[in-house]
């Protein structure tokens, strides 16, 4: 399940981090572009066959140590040129207060949504809470979980773009 998990989030981080400027093509490691590929698309590609070719007949699922190697640079790379670069780092009490204000505003709606509250209006008929709504649907969670555990279970699974127009979906910003 990591592996999966690290799947998902080194190329999409190396994707949204080409888009936004923090690095450009030229800085991903010559390794990384040889055996895995450039780009999210690329990557995932590749480590989707690796991992079918090396696991195909056997009862464990793995990849190629090159595939592997090369996962672990991007890794790496990722820590040092991504997620500790300085657009990030400054921008990381800003993004820790939003997931928090996330967090209990999901929370509350929760609160609301296992309440049974019928005919919810306004910001609940909006498309980030009927997201919500379906995520805890898809789930079935059982009654004895927390909410605390739910809520943090669908903000790890948020995309950047995803979690951004939650907040702003809550708190839209009005011009006066």
């Amino acid at each position: 399940m990591r592996y999966a998990d690290r799947l998902a989030y080194l190329p999409a981080d190396l994707q949204d981090a080409l888009e936004i400027g923090v690095i450009k093509k030229r800085d991903i490691p010559t390794s990384v572009k040889n055996h895995l590929g450039s780009d999210s698309g690329e990557i995932i590609g590749t480590v989707i066959e690796d991992v079918v070719q090396v696991s195909s007949g056997k009862d464990y699922i793995g990849c190629s140590p090159k595939v592997h190697g090369s996962l672990e640079e991007l890794s790496d790379f990722s820590k040092k040129h991504i997620y500790k670069c300085d657009p990030i780092e400054r921008q990381k009490s800003e993004i820790q207060h939003r997931v928090k204000v996330l967090f209990d505003e999901l929370l509350q709606a929760h609160a609301r949504l296992s309440s049974n509250h019928r005919g919810l209006v306004g910001i609940y008929q909006q498309f980030p809470l009927q997201v919500f709504t379906e995520f805890l649907k898809a789930m079935d969670y059982p009654q004895k979980e927390s909410s605390d555990r739910i809520v943090l279970d669908f903000i790890a699974g948020m995309t950047d773009n995803f979690a951004e127009e939650t907040y702003h979906a809550f708190f839209p910003i009005r011009i006066r």
